[in-house]
């Protein structure tokens, strides 16, 4: 009876610790802001812009705010810049009718809007394949084998050299016994 409590309050303890920490990491994350999209005003990592929002904010002349509602229901006052920041653009992709004529209406009235959208790679490069990289293999391979018979021709003409160099010393010999040799009768 005595371990029956002692075991559920000790799995209590490990429970409690467990939420405990998993809050824990939640709140991290949240402090961190990359749980939000990239460029998103509420991330403080690298590639976000609270460091951004965050400064404009200190600026007296400057009143900044965060959008969380669709842009075709704001009601933008005509000296505002509208920063739409981190959006993608993908071929064969529109905005809707409803979302361009807000943006229009409101730059029609005096607004600003400035778009800054995440950096695309339009020819991207496919990733070596086995293929490609035993291509490369084999060349280098070839390389090899090439120097390897380069070397093996230069030592074999080093000899043809010597030989013919012997084969002229013979040549010489040969001559010069002729010559002391008695001419024939």
């Amino acid at each position: 009876m005595q371990s029956d409590k002692k075991t559920v309050i000790l799995l209590m303890a490990v429970a409690a610790t467990f939420v405990c920490g998993i809050g824990y990491l939640f709140v991290l994350r949240y402090r961190a802001g990359d749980i939000y999209p990239v460029y998103s005003s509420l991330r403080a990592d690298p590639i976000g812009t609270k460091a951004f929002y965050e400064s404009l904010d200190r600026c007296r002349q400057v009143s900044v705010t965060r959008n969380y509602e669709d842009v075709r229901t704001l009601d933008l006052d005509p000296d505002t810049t509208f920063l739409w920041l981190g959006d993608t653009i993908r071929s064969g992709e529109t905005i809707d009718g409803d979302t361009i004529g807000a943006l229009n209406a409101f730059v029609r009235r005096g607004g600003r809007i400035v778009f800054a959208f995440l950096p695309t790679n339009r020819a991207k490069r496919k990733p070596p394949t086995v293929n490609e990289d035993d291509e490369d293999e084999k060349e280098n391979k070839n390389k090899d084998e090439k120097e390897d018979k380069d070397e093996e021709e230069k030592k074999d003409q080093d000899k043809d050299g010597d030989k013919d160099e012997d084969n002229e010393k013979k040549a010489r010999r040969k001559a010069a016994r002729a010559d002391k040799a008695p001419p024939p009768t």
